[in-house]
């Protein structure tokens, strides 16, 4: 699977990146599975957080087959 994707904000700044991923399904699976082995080995606090807020923005670059690369502007 590939992704695309830019924001930008009031100032202009703006990022652009591309994210590769092994099949949607698949990548599903296997963060979902890594998610709550975090959440119950108590890696990360109690309450509702996105991955990348409760693991960290660089979490799915954790996974193989997984290529983020972002480019600030």
């Amino acid at each position: 699977m590939q992704l695309w994707g830019r924001v930008s904000g009031a100032d202009g700044r703006a990022a652009e990146g591309t994210l590769v991923t092994p099949e949607g399904y698949r990548l599903t699976a296997e963060t979902a599975v890594e998610s709550a082995r975090r959440v119950a080995a108590g890696q990360v606090e109690a309450g509702f957080r996105t991955p990348s807020l409760a693991f960290g923005a660089g979490y799915i670059t954790e996974f193989d087959g997984c290529d983020l690369r972002v480019e600030n502007r």
